[in-house]
Formats: structure tokens, C-alpha cells, sequence
């Protein structure tokens, strides 16, 4: 129900009425001329704050509308979806989370720092291992608490909007330590030493939790089950505060199981200001729409067209403009991958696979560390475990691929094709992967033809018709003489995937020439 914005319901309703109508109709570039909101920005532009908007989302205005009279004189009046923000239809520039973070953090007192910074340090901070503070986090605690205060007073609670968000995320982070770290013995009288025990222990009493017997790289995947599965209950079950710190529970896991039935036996209504808190974390600490949970997609759509207000001042998420053609592009792709994923059990399959895509992200690094140290076993055996739990993520596929590329090249191109299949596009990263597999097994035609088509590359492009460097992300990638030298695989970090795939080409190019 609208918040009553007059005291008189019937008022509220005829207000939002025409306020809707009214912004309908607003055009730029000259906008409503007695709009008290619009100023003159240049000879013939005229800007606002797009304040009817804000007012409309506050108060739940109505969609809009519009009259349809048909041939027998009847006029019927339909819905539609209402304009988009003008500022979502703008050209900016791109957006860099963590670029946007480091500016200000350095520039700016922490009192100072807007609600986008406050959310990317409050996410840091929690992610990060409280047993390995780098020098900046040595009152990771103090820090912790003096940013939950400040996004209080910006109107996001540690409790209401924050809560929820907060114990997904500390589960993720704590999820890729303790990965990182299984064949690791720790003091037992640490916190990853206490969570090494618990793990063991509890974990020897469950049952199998496979349907079939782990064989070769396969023997971490149970391991991994159980630690998922710990991890989910005791984030749901431990207070807010032991959550933060990363403390193990005190009891038993078919006792923290038992209070999970109990509570879920309960009719649980929709965490509305939870999925808000989330939907700005996601705005605020996620550079890429891929990496947003849907429900943060939904609220984002809502929010442009006027329908759904922050629990913040609408003025802090001026600070990113997210444009209305991306939302919309990831939206669509989202339903395209839904309605071939039928829901599977209980759980919703997009919910499945953003939080897999979102494991799948922070056991990246760990990964990459394996790999460095010429792990490839445990390096294979993270993103296994993912596709045990879910099989058509477009991302762990793509990953294991990777990591399959020193060892069993043409292993790695079939997780290549299954990554294409899922996700219908091919990426100039895993372009550049599979020309490096192609290469190591010596398909040089189809290695040029890769080229030519993701990078417009031909075998007589030199240094200088590269032209300028194209820095895009960094990525991790295998270094082009290590891999097809026959020497020790060696990782490499690029963010130009052109010059990259420009090296590889030019590696096969000349192995052809000498032959």
C-alpha cells in the first residue's frame, strides 16, 4: 500500500495520479517549463534532480497509463510501464567499482566518503580473514563497527537492510580461505585451526552426501559438500556479531540443523529492506550487471522507472548511472537462462546459479595460487565442486577449462564448448583460451581462424598494426612460451586480451614458418 503522503488517502491517490502523468510527459531536452525542479543547464537543455521520480518511488505511485478509444465509442484505459530516469538513458562514463573506492578513500575522511565507498570498505573488511589483517586492518573489529554507524546514518542498519547480505557474504569469503588453506595445518587454537576441526569432525558424521563414490580429482569434492553445507547452516544460525568475526559455532551441527527445521517450519515473509541492502551492495561493489543477484536486478529496473525507492537519500546513487540498455540486456539474458533451467527441488534455478557464479568469482585467486605452485589437482578440483552443485555454470566451466589447458588441452576445449552453450557468446577471453589449447595441439588453422574473427588478426599483423594497447580488466592468463615451449606452465595477469591473442598467434605463426 502508498505511504500516505497528504493524510487524505483519496488525495495521495490523486496526487500520484497526476504526478505520474505530469512526469509522462516530461521530454528533454526542454523538459516542463514550470517544473520548480528544472534549471537551465545551456542555451535550449534544461536538467533536474528528476525529484517526481523520486517522489513516485517513495510513495508507490501508480503505473502509467494511457486511453484507448475503440471503433464502437468505447474508451478503455490500459497500463504500461512507466519512462525510464533520463539519467539512465545519458552517456557517462564507465563505472569502476573498486577505481571509484580507492579515489576517494584516498582523497576523502572516512566521515566524508559517500555511500558507495562506505559499502565497498564495509564488504572488504568483512570478506577479509580476521586471523590475517594486512597493516591497514590491524582494528579490523573498531573499523568494521565505525562504517556500520556511518551507513546507519546514511539509512542503512546493520539489522534491517544489512544483516542478510552480511552473512552471504562472510560465508563466500570464509568459503575460499578455508578452501585455500584444506591441506594446510593450522594451530588448532587459531580460527582457521578451530574451523579445521569443526569441519572434520562434524563432516565425519554426515552421510555421504553424493549419489556416486569420488574417484580421481574428484576425492576434494566431498569435502567441499560438507564445507558448504556447515557454512550455510551456522551463517543462518550464529549471531550477526560471530558472523562478522568468522567464529565457529559452539554446538554441534545436528543441533545447529534442528533449530534450521524448526525455524523454516515457520511461513517467512519476503526480507524487503534485506534485498534493498543488497541491491546497493551489488550497486555499489560490483563493477559488472552479471555479477548483481536478480532480485538487485529488479529492484534496479523498478528504481529507474520511478516505482521503488532506496532506503537511502536517492541522491547517493547519483554517484553510478546505470544504463537502461545493459539492465535490460542482462534482464533478458537472465529469462533466456531461466526458462531453459527449469527450477530444480525447492530452490529457484537463478538463485542456483548466481550463487555459484558468485563462489565460482572468489575461488578465483585461490586457484590462481594453485596453479602458480603447480597444484593443478586442487586448482581442477575447486570448480569440479561447483559443477557437481551445478553443472551448467557458464563460469566454473569455463575456469575448469582453463585450468585443464597445460595438462589435457583437448579436455579443456569440450569445457570451452560447454561455456559457449551456456552463456551463447564467446568472450575475447575465452576466444584467447581456446586459440592457447588450439595452439598447444597444434591446430594452427583453426587457431588463425579464432583470430581473425574475435581480435581481426591475421598472420601478417605486425607490432605495429596492433596499434595502441586496448587495457580492458586484468585476467589471468597462461604464459604463451610456458605452455607451448613445453617448459613449466607459468600464470601471467593482462589487460589487453588483443596484444595477448596477438602473442599466441604470432608463437604459431613462426612454429609453422620454421617448419
Amino acid at each position: 500500500m502508498a505511504e500516505d503522503l497528504t493524510g487524505d488517502p483519496t488525495a495521495t491517490r490523486i496526487f500520484l495520479r497526476a504526478l505520474r502523468e505530469y512526469s509522462e510527459a516530461c521530454e528533454p531536452p526542454l523538459l516542463h517549463h514550470n517544473c520548480p525542479f528544472a534549471v537551465e543547464i545551456s542555451p535550449g537543455l534544461r536538467g533536474c534532480g528528476e525529484e517526481c521520480m523520486d517522489l513516485l518511488g517513495k510513495y508507490g505511485g501508480p503505473p502509467a497509463s494511457s486511453e484507448l478509444t475503440m471503433t464502437n465509442g468505447i474508451t478503455v484505459r490500459r497500463s504500461h510501464r512507466p519512462r525510464p530516469r533520463h539519467s539512465a538513458l545519458r552517456e557517462s562514463q564507465a563505472y569502476d567499482a573498486r577505481a571509484e573506492y580507492l579515489s576517494e578513500s584516498e582523497r576523502s575522511p572516512r566521515v566524508q566518503w559517500s555511500l558507495q565507498s562506505l559499502l565497498y570498505r564495509f564488504r572488504e573488511l568483512i570478506q577479509r580473514p580476521p586471523w590475517h589483517p594486512r597493516e591497514d586492518d590491524a582494528n579490523r573489529e573498531s573499523e568494521i563497527q565505525e562504517i556500520l554507524v556511518l551507513l546507519s546514518a546514511r539509512g542503512l542498519s546493520l539489522n534491517d537492510q544489512l544483516h542478510s547480505s552480511a552473512r552471504f557474504l562472510v560465508r563466500m569469503g570464509l568459503f575460499a580461505e578455508l578452501v585455500s588453506n584444506r591441506l594446510v595445518e593450522m594451530d588448532e587454537q587459531s580460527v582457521l585451526g578451530r574451523w579445521q576441526s569443526y569441519i572434520r569432525d562434524e563432516g565425519g558424521k554426515l552421510p555421504p552426501l553424493s549419489a556416486s563414490p569420488a574417484s580421481g580429482t574428484d576425492q576434494l569434492a566431498p569435502f567441499h559438500e560438507i564445507l558448504l553445507l556447515v557454512l550455510a547452516v551456522w551463517s543462518v544460525n550464529s549471531s550477526i556479531d560471530d558472523v562478522l568475526a568468522w567464529a565457529p559455532p559452539e554446538a554441534s551441527l545436528n543441533e545447529l540443523l534442528s533449530k534450521m527445521s524448526r525455524s523454516d517450519s515457520e511461513v517467512q515473509e519476503p526480507d524487503v529492506q534485506g534485498l534493498k541492502g543488497r541491491w546497493l551492495i551489488d550497486r555499489f561493489t560490483e563493477t559488472y550487471l552479471d555479477r548483481w543477484e536478480t532480485d538487485s536486478l529488479c529492484l534496479e529496473w523498478s528504481f529507474v522507472h520511478g516505482q521503488v525507492s532506496p532506503p537511502c537519500s536517492p541522491y547517493e546513487l547519483r554517484a553510478r548511472e546505470v544504463k537502461l540498455p545493459e539492465l535490460s540486456a542482462e534482464m533478458a539474458d537472465r529469462l533466456v537462462k531461466h526458462s531453459r533451467r527449469p527450477a530444480k527441488g525447492s530452490g529457484s534455478s537463478r538463485s542456483l546459479e548466481t550463487s555459484t557464479s558468485m563462489m565460482t568469482a572468489y575461488l578465483v585467486k585461490p586457484a590462481a595460487n594453485f596453479l602458480r605452485e603447480g597444484r593443478f589437482t586442487e586448482a581442477r578440483a575447486l570448480f569440479e565442486a561447483i559443477l557437481q552443485t551445478d553443472p551448467e555454470s557458464a563460469d566454473a566451466n569455463n575456469n575448469l577449462g582453463f585450468c585443464l589447458i597445460p595438462e589435457n588441452p583437448q579436455l579443456s576445449l569440450k569445457y570451452f564448448d560447454e561455456t559457449e552453450k551456456l552463456t551463447g557468446a564467446r568472450s575475447n577471453l575465452l576466444a584467447a583460451n581456446r586459440m592457447l589449447a588450439l595452439a598447444k595441439l597444434g591446430q594452427t588453422t583453426a587457431v588463425i581462424d579464432i583470430a581473425e574473427a574475435s581480435f581481426g588478426l591475421s598472420n601478417a599483423t605486425s607490432e605495429k598494426d596492433l596499434g595502441q594497447p586496448r587495457p580492458g580488466a586484468s585476467s589471468f592468463v597462461w604464459n604463451v612460451t610456458s605452455i607451448l615451449k613445453g617448459s613449466s606452465p607459468q600464470l601471467d595477469e593482462v589487460t589487453d586480451l588483443r596484444t595477448y591473442a596477438a602473442e599466441i598467434l604470432s608463437a604459431v605463426v613462426s612454429e609453422e614458418v620454421r617448419d
